[in-house]
């Protein structure tokens, strides 16, 4: 029997025998039974259609049936674990299948009018409806479904791939790396990916999409989504199905892209405040969905680093000072209270510390848009800040005499390399080379930048990897994890307290027993809820629902 052989299982029939597209068209009875898909076959077909109201296995076979060969057999394969196994529950009311029975009599007219066969199937659903008492119903239902009006285009999408912009380059291509993460996870599930590399192509060639259908378009913090025809129009209005753009830093960093989107684009973000940021000054729609982690098998290898930290240093003092100093003295003004906010409450989001810092009667006179080219104005001394306190954290910890371990060659240049208890590692590590590290790390070190409510991947992957996280506070990640449990907390505002907690830890007598606690109790629940699997799983449940509002 061919591997690409679709296998349709029923133990009390007698005869093996192969069947055509057309005759399952005709006669759903066909495919009773349990159906073994092929696991080759199920990454070119996307899978199961779940926005169908009934009949969602039938509607797949069918879709398999246009590619490869099905078989009804009384005998199940010989080696099961090659295939996906699928059975129609039945458990849907009868005027569901009826719509279902409209849409493939729309979606196959074609085919069912080279055979002759569109008047005969046509009558038989308009037989059945007049039987259930819902013929005049059916009817408005089947002139919709024909003309690809009203659920139509719901339905359709949910057989279709999805796109995915890939070959972004930014952020040591760790936008990239989501992009893959993201698409393969939806691949593992069961759907068809398409992927436009962005390395490869330019953006001209979104062309070739228009007018075609997804279940979903997605970015990683893209440009593409602004591409815009001759005529002024959004690229992407053209393209059918939700569109979705991950985003990954504070939203007043876009400004631009933010203020040109196509009409159907959601902004995913990693943060809830930047989702409630988005919709209050973009009147924009936008979720909030982090991106996962990622947990590769491996062997459990010794845990050589009490404590690590991958990031970048970026010291951009001189030229912060220097700006300050030709700066008017009004915004100087500003800035400093800014800073001074921004100090006595760290946690404040972005957009919070600017409102406060900014004068009452000013306040009341700012609208919505100058308020976003102020704070746009002041990114980067809002910027600085942050990495002021990724430096304060550091230096708190080195001078307290803990070793900490960092990786890059952007630290070169920080200060704190004089200090014998920090550790710099030059080399500049990718993905991979970073899981590793979390692999040997006893605890991952972690501060939120501008992130005042969130959880990011380096959370999520440490914690796959069993790392015990240490990282700033939010309520988020308090909703999530608890303290001295799942991951360890400190506050930017009490740092001075930090040192003291990882030494007690790493101290202990108890201190592998405990650590090991610790990094299994964050790893089950970042394996609950922070894979690239779960999101994938959202995304499609996002799409389903963001589509069907659009009907």
């Amino acid at each position: 029997m061919d591997a690409n052989t679709v296998i349709i299982y029923h133990p009390s029939r007698q005869e093996n025998r192969d069947l055509e597209f057309l005759d399952i068209l005709l006669d759903e009875t066909l495919i009773f039974g349990t159906v073994y898909v092929p696991t080759g076959c199920a990454k070119n077909v996307s899978g199961i259609n779940k926005r169908l109201p009934a009949k969602q296995v039938y509607e797949y076979v069918l879709r398999l049936a246009k590619f490869y060969q099905v078989r009804r057999s009384a005998n199940p394969p010989q080696n099961p674990s090659d295939y996906i196994e699928v059975r129609e529950t039945g458990d849907f009311a009868e005027t569901d299948g009826l719509q279902t029975d409209c849409y493939l009599a729309a979606r196959y007219k074609d085919i069912l009018l080279k055979h002759h066969l569109f008047d005969a199937v046509i009558e038989c659903i308009l037989s059945g409806a007049a039987r259930l008492n819902c013929r005049q119903q059916t009817i408005s239902f089947l002139e919709e479904m024909l003309q690809k009006k009203g659920d139509y285009p719901y339905f359709y999408q949910g057989s279709q791939p999805f796109l995915i912009y890939k070959g972004s380059r930014e952020c040591y291509q760790v936008l990239d790396g989501f992009a893959k993460c993201l698409g393969g996870a939806l691949q593992n599930q069961g759907y068809v990916v398409e992927y436009f590399d962005m390395a490869k192509e330019r953006h001209t060639a979104l062309s070739r999409y228009i007018g075609k259908s997804y279940q979903a378009v997605i970015g990683m913090q893209t440009y593409l989504f602004s591409a815009r025809m001759e005529n002024g129009g959004f690229l992407h209005d053209l393209i059918q199905g939700p569109k979705y753009n991950f985003v990954f830093d504070h939203p007043l960093w876009l400004q631009c892209q933010l203020q040109n989107m196509p009409k159907s684009l959601t902004i995913l973000t990693l943060d809830k405040d930047y989702a409630a940021f988005v919709r209050r000054y973009h009147i924009q729609n936008a979720y909030f969905l982090p991106p996962g982690g990622i947990q590769e098998g491996f062997a459990q290898q010794k845990r050589i680093y009490d404590l690590t930290f991958i990031g970048s240093y970026i010291d951009r003092s001189k030229y912060i000072l220097e700006s300050l100093r030709q700066m008017e003295r009004q915004r100087r003004f500003l800035i400093n209270r800014l800073w001074l906010v921004m100090r006595k409450e760290p946690c404040l989001p972005v957009e919070e510390a600017v409102l406060r810092a900014v004068s009452e009667s000013d306040k009341r006179t700012l609208s919505k848009t100058e308020f976003l080219e102020l704070c746009y104005e002041l990114r980067e001394y809002i910027l600085y800040l942050s990495q002021h306190y990724r430096k304060k954290l550091l230096k708190t910890l080195v001078d307290s005499g803990i070793r900490v371990d960092v990786f890059g060659e952007s630290w070169e240049s920080c200060p704190l390399r004089r200090s014998p208890n920090f550790i710099w590692h030059k080399k500049d590590l990718d993905v991979r080379e970073c899981l590793n590290v979390w692999q040997q790390s006893r605890i991952s070190l972690n501060i939120m930048s501008c992130h005042k409510n969130a959880i990011t991947e380096r959370i999520a992957n440490s914690m796959l990897q069993k790392a015990v996280v240490c990282t700033e506070r939010n309520p988020y990640l308090e909703s999530q994890f608890e303290d001295g449990k799942d991951i360890l907390f400190y506050d930017l505002a009490d740092l001075e307290k930090l040192p003291g907690r990882i030494k007690e830890l790493l101290e202990s007598e108890r201190r592998e027993e405990r650590l090991k606690t610790i990094g299994e109790n964050g790893c089950r629940k970042a394996m609950k809820w922070h894979t690239w699997d779960c999101r994938a799983k959202e995304i499609v449940e996002m799409a389903r629902e963001d589509a069907g509002r659009q009907v």
